[in-house]
């Protein structure tokens, strides 16, 4: 094969076909097939082989040869089944690969649209406005007097019988403290019925209507009605004093 020969053309291949389609098909019979090329070259010829030149190809012998001619006729029409069927088998799977993305799409969409679960059974609440900043519970402001609650020779403030009733509210007590008791730095604890304390914090007792006295905020608003609390204050240097509470 001679490779730097012209390659035959589209056009000159075409003219070779009108030409053996009027007069090639019927007329030239060769039923022993002598000089006819392998069936390799017919279908070459029939592919327009790139690699075969104008020279190599037998023309002159497939327009005047009867069988030939109708083998590469039916090369010819295989081409042009195989090129169609390729054809549809790209365009069916670009379908459905555009078919498919669409719909991932809008199933994509529809997800983003719709609310979950969650959402649905959670209950609304409007949009809260950023500016402003939710309003604490004002406390509620008592004065309880300790006084009451001072000892007598031999007792202590535990075995009194009465008891501190307090609120389960938000609280701003002001404890009066007993007589004797200085104004200074105090402890002042709160106790559950268990013992556990659910308060603890130092105060600064000043003189206030000639005795000492400080203020604490209390939240008793999840404590249960009638539940027993116990107060303990402890001054500087001494031990703690206790006062009984109940919460109703």
């Amino acid at each position: 094969m001679n490779r730097g020969k012209q390659s035959a053309s589209g056009k000159q291949a075409s003219a070779v076909i009108a030409l053996g389609r009027k007069c090639a098909r019927m007329a030239y019979p060769n039923p022993q097939r002598q000089g006819c090329p392998d069936p390799s070259t017919l279908r070459a010829m029939a592919y327009r082989d790139g690699r075969y030149n104008l020279t190599d190809l037998p023309i002159s012998h497939v327009v005047t040869c009867s069988p030939c001619f109708g083998q590469y006729l039916r090369f010819r029409q295989r081409l042009v089944l195989v090129t169609a069927v390729k054809i549809t088998t790209a365009f069916l799977a670009l379908f459905v690969a555009v078919f498919a993305s669409l719909k991932l799409a809008r199933h994509d969409t529809a997800n983003l649209a719709q609310p979950t679960v969650a959402e649905k059974s959670a209950p609304h609440s409007p949009t809260p406005n950023l500016g402003e900043r939710p309003v604490a519970a004002i406390p509620l402001a008592m004065e309880v007097n300790l006084q009451s609650f001072s000892p007598l020779r031999g007792d202590s403030p535990e075995n009194a019988p009465q008891k501190i009733q307090l609120p389960p509210k938000a609280l701003r007590i002001s404890f009066l403290l007993p007589i004797g008791m200085e104004p200074g730095r105090y402890t002042v604890r709160l106790s559950d019925a268990q013992g556990v304390s659910v308060l603890e914090q130092p105060v600064t007792a000043r003189i206030a209507g000639g005795a000492a006295s400080f203020v604490i905020d209390v939240d008793l608003t999840k404590a249960v009605v009638k539940t027993e609390m116990t107060l303990m204050i402890k001054p500087p240097g001494l031990s703690w004093r206790k006062y009984p509470i109940v919460v109703d």
